[in-house]
């Protein structure tokens, strides 16, 4: 099972490349890019490349953030749950020594 999946995840990263190379191929062009110093003159590859590269990180710093949230909510959810069954144990002793003591 292991050594399927692995074999998928190459096949997957050989399809990726393949298709990498053929987005080169395709856009060989260039962009002009103008800036307040000046003009760069970039490959319109890299542009692309570049910008889905930045897509990317956002997302991951986006997805990062929310998980982290969600961990401190988890944890704040556990800390209640255990204050709340330690509150139900004591009320429950209380109430068996009342009971035991003929009060």
């Amino acid at each position: 099972m292991i050594m399927l999946s692995r074999i998928l995840v190459l096949i997957g990263l050989a399809a990726l490349a393949v298709m990498v190379v053929g987005f080169t191929m395709l856009n060989k062009g260039s962009i002009e890019l103008s800036y307040y110093y000046g003009i760069w003159e970039l490959p319109k590859a890299l542009v692309v490349a570049a910008s889905v590269c930045v897509g990317i990180a956002v997302g991951f710093i986006v997805c990062f953030f929310k998980v982290l949230q969600l961990k401190r909510q988890i944890a704040i959810m556990r800390r209640t749950e255990a204050r709340e069954k330690k509150k139900a144990v004591s009320s429950q002793l209380r109430t068996v020594s009342l009971e035991g003591s003929g009060i």
